[in-house]
């Protein structure tokens, strides 16, 4: 069985991906417009406003389809690894 074949396995990867991808685009952000020791940069701007709005779409999205499929156990502890991790670079930022 490939990585193609099992929908719980390529379900995981895109997940894993999608944070992977926004977190490369917080670095890419922060390089971008960096920020000063009173003004948030760019990526600081990015964590606080639109990467906990994206990761509460996804575990909304995760949820609703956990009661069709029940193995998206993985990708709901996932959202909730990742919101953690969100949550706590919003305090450290704070």
């Amino acid at each position: 069985m490939t990585i193609a074949q099992n929908k719980y396995l390529d379900s995981t990867i895109k997940t894993v991906g999608i944070y992977l991808t926004l977190y490369l685009l917080f670095l890419l952000l922060n390089y971008l417009g960096p920020g000063g020791p009173c003004a948030p940069g760019m990526g600081d701007l990015f964590i606080l406003f639109i990467c906990p709005l994206f990761i509460v779409v996804l575990l909304i999205w995760t949820i609703v389809k956990m009661k069709n499929e029940k193995e998206r156990i993985i990708s709901l502890l996932i959202h909730i690894v990742a919101m953690s991790f969100v949550l706590l670079g919003i305090l450290a930022i704070l």
